[in-house]
């Protein structure tokens, strides 16, 4: 029976105008995933990222420290865009509509961008509260049809993320916290107007695993961190 692993992108940069870069502690928590992988000899057939740079990143990471310990890993990364975060405009556009109406949003989004300007940490906490705000109404469609898709054709791409996956015995996906979140609500049949609560807190190098059997996914654990030990360790931006 085989199985996938699938795991978010480590920490990346909210700090910076470049947010598609891991951070340091992001790159240590991919590591550290690695190592977990090699104390339980889990190796890998196959490997696939999306096409964003933290997703990559955290993939090479992981892959690299299993090498060094002598691990069977998949020599090539594959690239799926299937399996890449929703756009950036789609949930600027969205945070516009909301500021024209909310006047306390309104302020909360001009806080993350004081804080994230200053490159405060605070505004990793701030974003949190912006982003799911926007999520929430991004799934309920209330600003109705927002390029580049709408929340259920955002879930069909992830169908077809998984319609595109190789047999292989043993398959690493790194991907990030929306397509992980909404992997779980396919795999237990939830209906997608009640994903939002499965989108909250995917933290970063989090674990999910499942079983594939034939064109089911099972799900066996979701969203663990067997791997970080140390509170500081645990992220979600």
């Amino acid at each position: 029976m085989s199985k996938l692993y699938l795991v978010r992108h480590g920490q990346a940069d909210r700090l910076s105008k470049n947010y598609d870069q891991l951070t340091e502690l992001g790159r240590n928590q991919a590591k550290k995933l690695g190592q977990y992988f090699h104390s339980m000899g889990i190796e890998f057939d196959a490997c696939i990222t999306g096409t964003l740079v933290r997703q990559k990143q955290t993939a090479q990471e992981i892959l690299t420290e299993l090498k060094s310990k002598g691990n069977c890993t998949p020599n090539l990364i594959s690239e799926d865009e299937n399996w890449n975060e929703f756009e950036s405009r789609l949930w600027l556009t969205i945070a516009s509509k909301i500021r024209e109406t909310d006047s306390s949003f309104s302020d909360l989004y001009e806080r993350f961008k004081e804080l994230q300007e200053g490159q405060n940490p605070e505004a990793r906490v701030v974003f949190q509260k912006v982003i799911h705000r926007v999520i929430k109404e991004w799934t309920e469609e209330k600003w109705g049809e927002i390029p580049p898709y709408t929340f259920k054709q955002y879930c069909s791409r992830i169908r077809t993320a998984f319609g595109n996956l190789m047999p292989a015995n043993s398959t690493l996906v790194v991907s990030s916290a929306t397509p992980v979140a909404i992997t779980i609500g396919l795999s237990i049949q939830c209906p997608e107007n009640e994903m939002l609560p499965y989108m909250k807190n995917i933290h970063n190098t989090s674990l999910s695993v499942y079983e594939k059997q034939g064109d089911k996914l099972v799900l066996v654990s979701f969203n663990s961190l067997p791997h970080l030990q140390e509170r500081e360790l645990i992220t979600i931006g």
